[in-house]
This record gives C-alpha cells, structure tokens and sequence, in this order.
C-alpha cells in the first residue's frame, strides 16, 4: 500500500472536481461539507475508523458517479491525505482553514449556501450531530459550557435560518445580524483552534483510560540456595522450585 501523501493542491482539486459534480446522489456531501464534517471527525473524543465514516462522504453503488478504479483510488488517496491533515492539525494545535475557504468580505454573503464558510459549517455540524452520542459520553460537565460557545461560533454561517435563530437566541443588545456575523467571522478561526485543542485534551484522557499500558508485576527474585518461602525449612532448589518444572 503506497503512503499517504500530504494534502495538497492536487488533492483539493480532485474531491472538488468529484465530490462538487452535479452527477453526485441528492443529500451526498460536496467538498466544502466534506472538509468540515472531517475536521468534526478530527476533533471526536473517540477514534471513528475510515470505514464507518467513508461511506458517509462516498458509496461505490449504482447510484453514484460511474468511475473508473483509477479515479476512485485517487479520490480515496486525497480523502485520506485530508482526513489525515485535519488530524495533524487537532494533534498539533495548528489548526487553520484550508485554502479555498476564505471569508467573503460581505459578512451577510457568508450565509449563502454556495458560500464555502457555510458549506465547512454545514458538514461540521452534520459531523457533530453524527457523533452525539459520542460527546455526551466523554464530554465532562465542566467543558459543556467552552465547547457549546465554541458550537455557537461554528454553527452560525450553517445557514442564514441558523444564524438568524441564533441572533434571536444570543442577542441581548441591539447589534444587528450582520454585526454579530462579523463578530462571528472575527472569532471563526478562534474556535476552530479551541475546540480542538478541547477535543484534543478529552481524547488524550479517553486513551490514557482506556489503552495505556498496565505496568507489570514485579516478583522478587528467589535465590536457590535460600530458605522456601514455604516455610518447609529445605532450601528454595530442593522444595517449590522443582514443582515449576
């Protein structure tokens, strides 16, 4: 099996050629949707295996595009490259949005569903509602509070009802939408770093419980020649070291 490569031009630009096809099933995951929704997996407290979340972005059935073995193999190459980015980034608090996914300068705009900003929000959430039941497991008490903040900030460009809603819900002055989008822009790459330096920590705890290693049993050595530990009065060679043979 050849190496992962690292993700690169070449393998954005052959997810957004395959996964932005108008020939895609209705409901499938396009590129921006997929990026997000795989930075979601990224940050799950729980390791979620390719197999449980490729099909999710592409199943090889007739209701998919047709492709040769060649393109499916290069487009499993480049989801690989970016699941295995977006973890590089989570593990190493280096997290930023990828190229492509640049703000427009008309904070309203951000809320339109071509919008890339609201296409990473939409698979983010999408991957967060996926593993719910994931974060209500491991999610301590104490953090509920950063990461529903943190949730806010990432959700609000999902969709302009979204945003909307959330103005409704969090406004308590009278800043107009288009204000908190800004306010939300400015604090988009903050969270993104947030949240997964808080996933991060929950996943490290989640390991050390679950697969660190136990430390061994260490017996004191018997000498031969010293007394059984019996209390036969023979020496150790004579007595219970023979019935280990």
């Amino acid at each position: 099996m050849k190496p992962i490569e690292h993700f690169n031009k070449a393998h954005a630009k052959t997810l957004k050629a395959f996964l932005d096809s108008p020939q895609r099933p209705e409901g499938t995951l396009n590129y921006g949707q997929t990026v997000g929704f795989l930075f979601s997996v990224a940050c799950s407290p729980e390791m979620i295996k390719p197999s449980e979340w490729l099909p999710i972005i592409y199943t090889n059935d007739s209701e998919d595009t047709a492709a040769s073995a060649a393109e499916i193999e290069a487009l499993m190459s480049a989801l690989m490259a970016l699941y295995n980015e977006l973890n590089r980034q989570v593990r190493h608090a280096d997290v930023a949005l990828l190229p492509g996914f640049d703000f427009h300068d008309d904070p309203m705009a951000n809320l339109e569903d071509n919008s890339p900003i609201s296409q990473w929000s939409q698979g983010f959430m999408e991957g967060y509602d996926w593993l719910s039941e994931v974060w209500t497991e491991y999610l301590p008490e104490e953090l509920e509070e950063p990461a529903g903040a943190h949730l806010l900030v990432l959700s609000f460009f999902c969709s302009r009802q979204m945003a909307e809603a959330l103005h409704s819900e969090a406004n308590k002055n009278a800043d107009s939408l288009e204000s908190m989008a800004t306010t939300m822009q400015e604090h988009f790459e903050g969270a993104m770093h947030e949240f997964a330096e808080l996933s991060f920590i929950i996943q490290e705890a989640v390991y050390e419980q679950n697969y660190a290693p136990q430390v061994p049993i260490r017996h004191k050595k018997i000498g031969r020649n010293t007394p059984c530990p019996c209390g036969s009065g023979k020496k150790y060679k004579k007595c219970c070291a023979t019935k280990l043979h």
